[in-house]
């Protein structure tokens, strides 16, 4: 793995996890939606 695959792996990630957030939070899952929205930011 070079190391923009492993760049462009973790901002896949951190969009799927705010993909999470946007859907938790519009079911008003509050604690799990700014859990995702922590790990999205690293």
């Amino acid at each position: 793995m070079t190391k923009e695959d492993y760049i462009n792996y973790r901002l896949d990630r951190a969009n799927e996890a705010f993909e999470d957030t946007k859907l938790l939070a519009e079911n008003e899952r509050w604690n799990t939606a700014l859990n995702r929205l922590y790990y999205a930011s690293f």
